[in-house]
């Protein structure tokens, strides 16, 4: 046995919750960083991973297991830190990246304030470090050696599709004595574009898991799910309304834009305007090119011949979806300040036959989750400075995640069977609930919630 040599485990940011997502594994002295998240909530410095926790620590590789920003929104700011970091992910998740970076600079100096510690850069930066960042194709290995490795074996790393949006990768990560998986952002079940996860077919020393969903014990089949939601429309419509559906700009805008044209097809609903616009736009001709490049439920359909009409963010409130029933897909997911789907709901609100559904995983703080927790006739504020406004409009949520349920996790963590799990990405209540239920069922598989900073000793 080599002098430290050693395989361990250290949360560098997220902890309990689903925000600023970065781990750090050291695994015989190559040290690989999973992810670099940005919390979409906060600001400045409180928005970053603690990035100091890296110190004295050996640094070779970060690994990006998809391009949501709270996966990989901080990655500028690692590699000014560390600038001799090589970049691995998926083909896919390259060019997502390199839309979604940009689009999160151009947000940040608008939002930049007098004092801010955050170090800067620039989009030319931006340019020079997606140029860099390495691509390994789904189910084919590369080879990781750092620098101090200790010893004379590589680390082998492959990609899975986790089926969580195009090029969302699970991370398996595997030495002749130990095998390492980190699930990234899963779905198990297919959606509308993407056909579900894949994972290992042996099990697993240690897995790291995420969480997103587990503190939910609601499970509804999709099927039905769907079914309910073209009823949803179809009553909204019938009494003249409109519907937002405030969405993610990358995954959410994609399946629920395939879903309601497949709805559209069969006759389930009406033929509708339906408007799109923006970053989501940019987005969904790239899931067109790279539609033969990935796991599908269906490779010839492309996003860009779904008839759209385009929002017009310069007129949002003054456009033809106030007086023709329309669905309209709008950001953000979780209706933040200042977003258009912000903007508009605060008129939606006002609307008595117009409805907003909720597709996607809402943030307790959120003004999302706000509007989606209120009551009819009652009085809300979206935020702290926003007006108040009286709650008019039907509201409701849809199952349509994007991330695998509980029972799906635990039957993850059966099949696997890892000797050790970790806990990540998720609220706390999800986490005790995964961690009682693994205890239950595999008494020999250790689980940990791990704390931010600390050491966990994976393997000698």
């Amino acid at each position: 046995m080599f002098k430290n040599e050693k395989i361990s485990f250290r949360l560098i940011g997220g902890e309990n919750e689903i925000g600023s997502n970065c781990y750090y594994l050291d695994i015989h002295g190559t040290g690989i960083i999973l992810d670099a998240g940005l919390h979409p909530e906060k600001k400045g410095l409180e928005a970053l991973p603690n990035f100091e926790l890296l110190e004295n620590q050996n640094t070779d590789y970060v690994i990006i297991s998809h391009s949501h920003i709270d996966h990989i929104g901080s990655l500028p700011y690692l590699i000014q830190r560390y600038p001799h970091l090589k970049i691995y992910t998926t083909p896919q998740s390259r060019d997502i990246a390199e839309v979604m970076l940009h689009n999160s600079l151009y947000i940040s100096n608008k939002e930049i304030i007098d004092g801010d510690p955050l170090p800067h850069y620039t989009h030319e930066q931006l340019d020079l470090l997606t140029e860099t960042i390495n691509v390994v194709k789904f189910n084919e290995y590369n080879e990781l050696i750092g620098y101090r490795h200790l010893r004379n074996e590589q680390i082998n790393l492959k990609f899975l599709d986790s089926g969580h949006i195009l090029g969302s990768a699970g991370i398996l990560l595997e030495t002749s004595s130990i095998r390492i998986f980190y699930t990234g952002d899963t779905c198990a079940s297919k959606q509308t574009i993407m056909a579900g996860a894949e994972y290992p077919e042996k099990p697993i020393d240690a897995m790291i898991m995420e969480t997103t969903t587990a503190a939910s014990g609601i499970i509804t089949k999709r099927s039905d799910e769907i079914k309910r939601f073209a009823k949803s429309i179809n009553k909204i419509v019938d009494a003249g309304g409109s519907i937002l559906i405030p969405v993610f700009a990358l995954g959410k805008q994609q399946e629920i834009l395939a879903l309601l044209h497949n709805l559209i097809k069969k006759g389930s609903i009406p033929e509708l305007d339906i408007y799109t616009g923006g970053l989501g736009n940019e987005i969904s001709d790239i899931y067109d090119s790279h539609r033969y490049t990935s796991r599908r439920t269906n490779n010839k359909l492309k996003l860009k011949e779904i008839p759209q009409l385009k929002l017009d963010y310069e007129n949002l409130l003054n456009d033809k979806y106030f007086k023709v029933p329309s669905i309209v897909l709008a950001p953000s997911g979780m209706v933040f300040d200042g977003t258009p789907s912000f903007i508009l709901a605060q008129r939606w609100l006002k609307q008595k036959n117009f409805a907003i559904f909720f597709v996607g995983y809402l943030d307790p703080d959120s003004p999302g989750f706000k509007i989606l927790h209120s009551k009819k006739n009652e009085v809300i504020k979206l935020t702290e400075s926003a007006e108040e406004i009286k709650v008019m409009c039907e509201v409701d949520y849809f199952r349509f995640s994007s991330h695998s349920n509980r029972e799906e996790l635990i039957n993850l963590v059966k099949i696997t069977k890892p000797k050790i799990l970790i806990l990540v990405h998720g609220e706390p209540d999800g986490m005790i609930w995964i961690q009682t239920k693994v205890q239950e069922k595999l008494p020999n598989t250790k689980v940990i919630i791990p704390k931010l900073g600390e050491e966990y000793k994976i393997s000698d």
